[in-house]
């Protein structure tokens, strides 16, 4: 009962602070939110030589799953991507969990991601162990993968 209770503090937390964002949005006093935080490459955008990126990061999500410990939430992570370039490749991949403003509280950096050649979305995931008022503070995620040599 006391996990509800706590579970319930922290929305009620985060409500009034998206509230008291919205009030000096309205008086002028805070810069407006930019969009809200997505994949970092979700379109396929072209490089200078005109060919499209080999990867594509179809979309990114996280949140939190759960407290694990006094103290400790586990924040959990999908990042979906797509090989464009027709072989079986390793990518990395960073991953970061925003706040409101799109400023980075956490990042977390995953190698040796194999992507298979037949163009098919391919889904990954993971975790991290944050405090809980790093939990309550992210507001989105974003993500960045490079082809590893």
């Amino acid at each position: 009962m006391s996990e509800t209770n706590d579970v319930i503090e922290r929305l009620q937390a985060r409500f009034q602070q998206l509230e008291d964002r919205m009030k000096a949005l309205e008086r002028g006093q805070a810069a407006p939110v930019a969009e809200p935080p997505t994949a970092a490459s979700s379109k396929p955008l072209m490089p200078e030589d005109g060919e499209l990126r080999p990867v594509e990061v179809v979309s990114v999500d996280a949140k939190t799953t759960g407290p694990v410990a006094e103290g400790q939430y586990r924040l959990s992570w999908k990042l979906v991507l797509r090989n464009r370039k027709g072989r079986t490749m390793l990518v990395s991949a960073r991953i970061l969990f925003v706040d409101l403003d799109s400023f980075a509280m956490e990042e977390v950096f995953v190698e040796d991601l194999r992507l298979s050649g037949d163009g098919d979305r391919q889904k990954f995931s993971g975790f991290i162990i944050v405090s809980p008022e790093t939990a309550d503070a992210v507001m989105g995620v974003k993500a960045h993968v490079r082809e590893m040599d």
